[in-house]
């Protein structure tokens, strides 16, 4: 019932840790359909045969990178009485989003994971330009940050605070164009050349509306057939203009006021992101097919490489178990029987795309995904540590796994340890007893034991949570201020001698 109300909370799974420092090559992308969501008051039989109270499928912060919320559907209004190019746009069940867009930004900010919305286009094709222009303002508002408090409550203040540091906005919208077949200009029909241009200024004119510092990407994905047929068939050439560098001239974002939106210059080099392609079964085929017939096309040197690096493959979250891949010769043939094309196919994807996706996310805490999980982990992800304390990664993964999604609890506790050493520091300079404290208390003195405090705190942060760039600020500006703080000790001790 896509109009029931549903269980949104919890999302995060318990002691998933952050998602994986950004990589050009191992984005992992996973579709979140609300339906994944529980109706309210559903029942689910517990693990001792118990009725329980149905919660919401977790996700695995820890692996995955960017999340979508999957539900709307961008169509024609019911209206039987106008024709297509007059009817209004309509956009389905985004109640839904509305309901659980605060949950989930929340928790994939606070795991350092991505959010983006997904909307289904359905008989795009044939749009007229009021009809394109509604449907960038229909997205547009999806897109929309939301307070940093729903109220002015302790509890609400409370909740909030682990994401004090974090943007309350959705990171991307994915355009899924549903009927599209790229073809070439040259065997495309009209209706299919015509679909391409509606869908180029439908996404130029979104590029425009959105924020210009880029904080909300565009993402496009795709569900057609890759088969050998089409192997002479260059691919994505009519998204050519999107993939590219170049200087656009529109209307800018939506006023605040309701005032005319103004007129800008945008200059980017490219509009889309990423490119998501819902692979078939013979996935062993299909991704092949996908880079023979980009190589056909318009995309020379870097801009091919790049445009590679975009494209994200989507696989069931069963990852074909018992698909194997062929044998090869010397091959071990004894290999496992399970998630063997799988392993294969993450290999490729790394090698020549740009992650993975999967449609939906896989459950948690299932034997099969913890199997997915292991070979992705071995596969994509990057260690923390350098190679020569590889035998620290265990440990330091653990820590991590606490660490990361409290760094601002870890961050407020540095601001702390920071200001009472620095009130112990001052009132060492005016009373003896104070001084003895700060530097010889306990045979190392409280000064010294509340930098290492500090110094263990913005390193965990440091190694714990490579993209924020201001925890590196501070460590290397307090290994300066430590350096000051002994010069000008011993020189104070130098020239005026202890306190009385």
């Amino acid at each position: 019932n896509p109009d029931a109300s549903r269980v949104i909370a919890p999302l995060a799974q318990p002691d998933c840790g952050c998602s994986p420092p950004p990589n050009e090559n191992a984005e992992v992308y996973g579709f979140y359909p609300f339906w994944l969501l529980p109706e309210a008051g559903q029942q689910t039989m517990g693990p001792e045969g118990q009725l329980m109270d149905a919660h919401a499928q977790r996700i695995d912060f820890g692996l995955v990178s960017r999340v979508a919320f999957y539900g709307m559907e961008l169509t024609y209004a019911n209206d039987p009485s106008a024709t297509k190019q007059e009817r209004p746009l309509e956009l389905l069940h985004n109640q839904q989003w509305a309901a659980a867009k605060r949950a989930l930004i929340t928790a994939a900010h606070r795991h350092r994971a991505a959010v983006d919305v997904a909307i289904d286009l359905r008989d795009w094709q044939q749009w007229s330009d009021a009809q394109i222009d509604d449907a960038v303002e229909l997205i547009v508002a999806q897109t929309a940050s939301l307070p940093r408090l729903p109220e002015v409550t302790f509890d609400a203040v409370w909740a909030a605070f682990p994401n004090l540091l974090e943007s309350m906005q959705p990171d991307g919208v994915t355009l899924i164009f549903n009927g599209h077949d790229s073809q070439v200009a040259q065997s495309a029909s009209p209706a299919q050349r015509q679909g391409n241009d509606v869908m180029v200024t439908l996404v130029e004119q979104l590029y425009m509306a959105l924020p210009k510092d880029g904080s909300v990407q565009i993402n496009l994905a795709f569900d057609f057939a890759f088969d050998d047929a089409q192997l002479d068939q260059p691919l994505f050439d009519e998204l050519f203009d999107l993939l590219t560098p170049r200087t656009l001239v529109g209307q800018g974002p939506l006023q605040a006021d309701g005032d005319e939106r103004p007129v800008i210059t945008r200059h980017t080099d490219r509009i889309v992101d990423r490119i998501l392609v819902f692979l078939g079964r013979s996935t062993s085929a299909g991704k092949k097919n996908i880079r023979s017939r980009l190589e056909r096309g318009l995309y020379r040197g870097e801009t091919r490489r790049d445009v590679l690096r975009s494209i994200l493959p989507v696989i069931p979250p069963t990852a074909h178990e018992f698909v194997e891949p062929k044998k090869r010769a010397k091959q071990v043939a004894d290999q496992p029987t399970s998630f063997g094309q799988f392993a294969d196919d993450v290999v490729y994807f790394k090698d020549n795309f740009g992650g993975i996706g999967f449609w939906p996310l896989p459950p948690v805490d299932t034997t099969q995904t913890q199997r997915l999980e292991t070979i992705m982990r071995s596969e994509l992800l990057t260690p923390r540590l350098p190679l020569v304390l590889s035998s620290l990664e265990p440990l330091m993964e653990r820590i991590c796994t606490l660490a990361c999604p409290n760094r601002v609890m870890i961050a407020a506790l540095g601001l702390l340890v920071f200001l009472a050493n620095a009130l112990l520091i001052w009132r060492a300079n005016y009373r003896g007893w104070v001084q003895r404290m700060a530097y010889q208390a306990i045979g190392m003195g409280f000064v010294t034991m509340l930098n290492g405090v500090f110094f263990v705190l913005a390193l965990m942060l440091v190694i714990c949570d490579p993209v924020a760039l201001w925890p590196q600020i501070v460590l290397v500006l307090f290994v300066l201020g430590l350096i000051v703080q002994f010069i000008v000790s011993m020189v104070l001790r130098a020239r005026v001698g202890p306190k009385p």
